[in-house]
């Protein structure tokens, strides 16, 4: 599965990247969406945790800006179950998903000041509060999904873990797949020459701006939920994506041309703020990291089969499909070199992008 899977979307590309959603609260697809849920993870009253778990019995408010079927909200759930069950209900926890507790740049401030105690989201979505997540977020540079977590648990992935703890109050205990990020497009796409001039949708995150600066887009900053309707009305030519967002939001109504470039991979985590996890016990600590573990682990072997699902979703939906040659995209790496180390320059050189590339 995971052979045809990198066959079918070109495995290449990460960056932490970002933002699966914007600003607001509610369902963010453009053309209707989830009303949203909530879910306590003590639903299943057949616990098999440990009885030697010590420290009061507490609840987690977990929330996600995502719909129930996509990832995050996935691996939250799991996570709740996961939970509940290890710590024989000792530890317990409520999901808040489709942004139900506010935007995501909203909802990661209310974890950094601790009134929630867990959002899933990209990591790159960090990188205001731990600027370091640069050295592991530069485009066109990881070739399959094995590639990113071998970074992930490297030196410089730990370094970087324990930035954001320092830095933004936050805890990354396990990472999970979200999606690789390609380009989507009213119009037809052969080539990245093809961006020039067009007004493309993108995250405001420093080396997205440039990057596609560099590359003769025009960025324009658009909340996730107003998407659609800038496709629709043209406010919009193009819009830089998670494949699984552009699928679960229906972008594809409106812009129906993929350009699988796969210029960045968004693998996310469980993050949780730091000086709740540190008012748990040492037992609830074990059970919360194993939890965690689990969580991830089995969200990280599904994705293959929902990257699948979400590619025969756009395939039916009428996408029309341009895969980047690895030719081509040596090509923009090249162009974007001297932007990638500038970006870096504080935290990385030449070498971090060379220790990175020996990892594949």
């Amino acid at each position: 599965m995971k052979k045809r899977l990198s066959a079918l979307i070109l495995a290449l590309a990460l960056v932490l990247s970002l933002a699966a959603c914007g600003g607001g609260s509610g369902a963010s697809s453009g053309s209707g969406g989830d009303s949203g849920a909530s879910s306590s993870g003590s639903a299943d009253s057949g616990s098999s945790g440990s009885a030697d778990i010590d420290g009061d019995p507490i609840t987690l408010t977990l929330a996600t800006c995502a719909a129930d079927d996509a990832i995050d909200s996935i691996v939250a759930f799991k996570l709740a179950d996961k939970l509940n069950k290890l710590s024989g209900g000792n530890i317990t926890a409520d999901v808040y998903t489709n942004a139900q507790l506010g935007g995501l740049s909203d909802t990661i401030q209310a974890v950094k000041a601790g009134s929630i105690d867990m959002v899933f989201t990209t990591i790159g979505s960090l990188e205001s509060s731990a600027p370091s997540l640069c050295t592991i977020s530069w485009l066109y540079s990881y070739e399959s999904e094995d590639h990113c977590y071998a970074t992930w648990n490297s030196e410089l992935g730990q370094n970087v873990k324990q930035d954001i703890i320092d830095l933004a109050n936050l805890r990354c205990t396990d990472m999970y797949y979200a999606s690789w990020r390609a380009l989507f497009s009213t119009t037809e796409m052969k080539s990245i020459d093809d961006l020039a001039g067009k007004k493309l949708r993108i995250a405001e995150v420093p080396l997205f701006v440039n990057s596609f600066t560099a590359l003769g887009a025009n960025p324009v900053y658009i909340d996730m939920s107003e998407i659609y309707s800038a496709l629709s009305t043209g406010v919009c030519d193009v819009v830089e994506q998670q494949l699984d967002v552009y699928a679960t939001n229906k972008l594809y109504e409106q812009a129906p041309y993929v350009f699988m470039d796969n210029h960045a991979f968004s693998f996310a985590a469980p993050i949780i703020n730091e000086a709740r996890y540190q008012s748990m016990t040492d037992s609830q600590k074990a059970v919360f990291d194993q939890a965690c573990l689990d969580a991830c682990a089995e969200a990280r072997e599904e994705y293959f089969e929902i990257m699948e699902g979400i590619m025969t979703t756009l395939e039916e939906g009428g996408c029309t499909f341009y895969y980047v040659t690895p030719e081509e995209r040596a090509e923009i790496r090249e162009t974007l070199h001297s932007v990638t180390l500038d970006y870096i320059s504080e935290y990385g050189d030449q070498s971090t992008l060379d220790f990175i590339e020996s990892l594949a």
